[in-house]
């Protein structure tokens, strides 16, 4: 849908429904989409140049860098923190 969240984490993250019932699958839903921004928008009044968006513990080292030059590679990463961090505990 060429938009990036930039805030993935766990707890911006929920299966539904839960608990899953036998024989009914579930849905991985993306909450909180206060800091996603259109890639094909250019990005006005949000992010400020020095500033630091997302959660610093899931953000990808290029968002730290600079979050209005950030694709879905971002999201990608700080999904790839979540699922370790949902595995692991």
């Amino acid at each position: 849908h060429r938009m990036v969240h930039r805030d993935i984490k766990p707890s911006n993250l929920m299966v539904t429904p839960w608990p899953i019932p036998p024989g009914k699958k579930s849905t991985l839903k993306i909450l909180d989409m206060g800091l996603a921004r259109d890639l094909d928008d250019d990005d006005h009044g949000l992010t400020q140049p020095g500033e630091l968006l997302g959660t610093p513990d899931y953000i990808a080292p290029e968002q730290a860098d600079d979050p209005r030059a950030v694709d879905i590679r971002t999201d990608l990463y700080s999904l790839g923190i979540s699922f370790f961090v949902v595995l692991t505990g």
